[in-house]
């Protein structure tokens, strides 16, 4: 079996132009709960320590129940604002250092029945 382990992610610009924190990002960590709580925290440290000028305002933290049964890996969706558009492939080998970061078109904030099902696919 591969490894499920993996970190999901999508970041989208507000343009208008008064916004401070323009990018609002959504991230879906698939792991073990202590380690997707890690992995949860070095994402907000990122975007609050990033440059001089970085702010960040979490907005909301969900997990789902156990979605692997091998290993006990959960789901847990982070969505964020923040003014810090891009992550580097250096950055993000510091918050998890794998090459399971992938971009996902249809991954946006939830609520937990919209969490359950999207989660559902990742189920095993």
């Amino acid at each position: 079996m591969r490894n499920p382990r993996q970190i999901r992610y999508k970041q989208k610009t507000d343009t208008t132009e008064q916004l401070y924190l323009k990018h609002d990002w959504t991230f879906f960590i698939i792991n073990a709960k202590r380690e997707a709580d890690e992995i949860t925290q070095k994402i907000l440290n990122y975007f609050s320590t990033n440059t001089d000028f970085s702010a960040c305002d979490e907005l909301e933290k969900l997990e789902t129940g156990i979605l692997v049964k091998e290993g006990s890996l959960i789901g847990k969706l982070l969505t964020l604002k923040s003014n810090v558009g891009i992550i580097k492939q250096e950055d993000k080998q510091k918050i998890y250092a794998t090459n399971k970061w992938y971009y996902d078109r249809i991954l946006k904030p939830m609520n937990d029945i919209e969490l359950d099902n999207y989660a559902s696919k990742f189920q095993r």
